[in-house]
């Protein structure tokens, strides 16, 4: 209520014609062109009269609002919710920056992929002359990348890791 009246006559703009602001008579123009030129003073003169009385108005309205009590309530309790809400919102990043590293610590590279690290690894040492295409391939999401950055990226998205936990379930339900 208090800042919509605020908003409303901090933004005034008056409707008046300021026809007393005129520095000349029209009918006392001797022929058109003297009459132009008179409107046009007349019209720059209710301009500056106009803008010099909503500034007042607006300068008015500032004045009063500094000293209004009800502003500094609203501004002290607006400004107490947006802490509040900085400090839960701080709260929450820590929080997921936790549950993230602890994530990133319990994290355990499956047995299947240091299998087929170490399968990698024993190809390359077997000195075969065959020149073959890299395929970056993860078995949990059954897709191919293109390079071992997507690769790398994939693994750390959220969707790999809740198939991987998938798989992991399956192949712990199998040993069982």
């Amino acid at each position: 209520e208090v800042a919509a009246f605020y908003a409303e006559w901090s933004h005034f703009s008056t409707s008046k014609a300021f026809a007393w602001a005129d520095m000349y008579n029209l009918a006392g123009a001797p022929n058109r062109q003297y009459r132009r030129k008179m409107e046009e003073e007349n019209r720059k003169a209710r301009r500056g009269a106009r803008r010099e009385y909503n500034d007042e108005v607006r300068e008015l309205v500032a004045f009063v609002r500094k000293r209004d009590k009800r502003v500094a309530k609203y501004a002290a309790e607006e400004a107490e919710r947006r802490a509040v809400r900085q400090a839960e919102e701080d709260a929450r990043r820590a929080r997921e920056k936790a549950e993230r590293a602890a994530r990133a610590a319990a994290y355990e590279e499956a047995d299947w992929i240091r299998a087929s690290e170490q399968q990698a690894a024993e190809e390359g040492e077997s000195g075969s002359e065959e020149v073959e295409v890299e395929q970056f391939f993860c078995v949990a999401c059954d897709k191919v990348f293109k390079s071992a950055k997507q690769l790398a990226n994939h693994e750390k998205s959220k969707k790999h890791v809740e198939a991987v936990a998938a798989l992991r379930a399956v192949l712990q339900g199998e040993e069982a």
